[in-house]
C-alpha cells in the first residue's frame, strides 16, 4: 500500500471541507445583506464566520438525526413493552 494515497484523499476531504465551510458562510453573509439592503460588496467572510457557519451546520445535522432516530426509539419502547 502506497503511504501517499491516503494523504492524498485526507486532504483533499480537508480542502473540499473548507470549501464548503467558505461556501456556507458567504450565503449567510449575502442573505444577511441582501435582507437589510446592504451592498453585497461589503461581504468580508472571517475565521470567525465560517467557524459560526460549522456550529450552525453541525447543530442542523445534530436535530435532523435526533429526529429522524425518535420513531425508532419509540418503536423500540413499544416492542420492548409487549414482549415483557
Amino acid at each position: 500500500m502506497d503511504i501517499k494515497t491516503p494523504i492524498k484523499n485526507e486532504t483533499l476531504i480537508v480542502a473540499l471541507g473548507t470549501a464548503l465551510c467558505y461556501t456556507g458562510a458567504y450565503a449567510y453573509e449575502r442573505g444577511f445583506c441582501l435582507f437589510f439592503g446592504i451592498p453585497t460588496e461589503l461581504i468580508t467572510v472571517t475565521p470567525a464566520s465560517i467557524i459560526y457557519t460549522v456550529f450552525l451546520f453541525a447543530a442542523f445535522l445534530m436535530t435532523l438525526y435526533m429526529a429522524s432516530s425518535l420513531p425508532v426509539l419509540i418503536a423500540s419502547k413499544k416492542i420492548l413493552k409487549t414482549n415483557i
